[in-house]
């Protein structure tokens, strides 16, 4: 009996002791964030165009990967224009979007997100994209470059939507996420954008596949169409609505990926039923 009820112990102990080292499941952090970006351009006559109204297209969940999100025309995209006039760099062909999570959230791991490519209008999918990550906006951490990897294949050869990857080679803590743009034409269309916590970890890439990079590259000389909207003019970047800001910035507890309810509940439950039998055991033994 008494071997009965060490083994009992001993396997409650290591069931209660892993589940206290078991990450949380992945979870997109970035699920209706606040978010600014540089690149929304106006033209001429004052028209934003492919613009982002409400401030949440990036992450409202809505991620473009079928051919009726192909079409530059759905409403699933944003467009950033490398002539807007708070455009990071003209001559280095680089905007930005930057994530506001709400608060220090621990374990990220993943970062995503989607765009265009579609040759015949001027819009490309990039030349890269750098991650950078911040606890306070100010000073960047750059975690890699993500790849690209066509997830929609269009009737043009070259064509499609691509998912930019980047499995971080470990897990990051921040509260601004930053996804650097360097595009390759003057449009880059933008559809929905992840960061997850507890995901995989892996080792940063620093260039597009090759494939896809190739592909994508094509676009460079084919900006012939209405998307290629080329005017200096235009007005400042798209700012995500006040009442996100307030309810984040309000927001100071860090986020952990630690234990899940339920790991907490079968830790609980294993003390529960140790104490259990070590009372069951005392009574026998009077």
């Amino acid at each position: 009996m008494k071997k009965i009820i060490v083994f009992a112990l001993a396997a409650i102990l290591v069931v209660s002791l892993c589940a206290t080292f078991v990450t949380a499941e992945e979870k997109n952090v970035a699920a209706g964030k606040a978010y600014t970006f540089t690149g929304f351009y106006t033209d001429e006559n004052g028209i934003g165009l492919y613009p982002d109204p409400e401030g949440t297209k990036f992450t409202d969940g809505v991620s473009a990967a079928t051919e009726a999100d192909y079409a530059y025309t759905a409403t699933v995209w944003a467009g950033l224009n490398i002539n807007a006039p708070d455009v990071i760099s003209k001559v280095d062909m680089l905007n930005e979007i930057v994530v506001d999570l709400g608060a220090v959230t621990e374990g990220i791991t993943n970062y995503k997100i989607n765009v265009l490519n579609s040759n015949a209008v001027g819009i490309s999918a990039p030349e890269s994209i750098e991650i950078q990550v911040s606890s306070d906006k100010t000073n960047y951490e750059s975690v890699g470059t993500a790849t690209g990897e066509k997830i929609y294949e269009a009737a043009v050869e070259g064509d499609g939507i691509f998912l930019f990857t980047l499995n971080a080679p470990e897990e990051k803590s921040a509260r601004y996420v930053k996804y650097v743009i360097k595009q390759s034409s003057s449009w880059c269309f933008v559809s929905e954008l992840e960061i997850i916590t507890g995901g995989e970890t892996g080792d940063p890439v620093s260039a597009v596949s090759e494939d896809d990079e190739s592909s994508a590259s094509e676009s460079k000389g084919d900006e012939s169409s209405a998307a290629e909207d080329t005017s200096s003019e235009g007005t400042t970047s798209k700012e995500d609505t006040s009442k996100k800001s307030d309810s984040s910035d309000s927001t100071s507890e860090v986020e952990s990926d630690g234990l899940d309810t339920w790991v907490i509940v079968v830790i609980a439950a294993g003390v529960i039923i140790i104490i259990a039998i070590v009372v069951i055991a005392t009574k026998k033994k009077k």
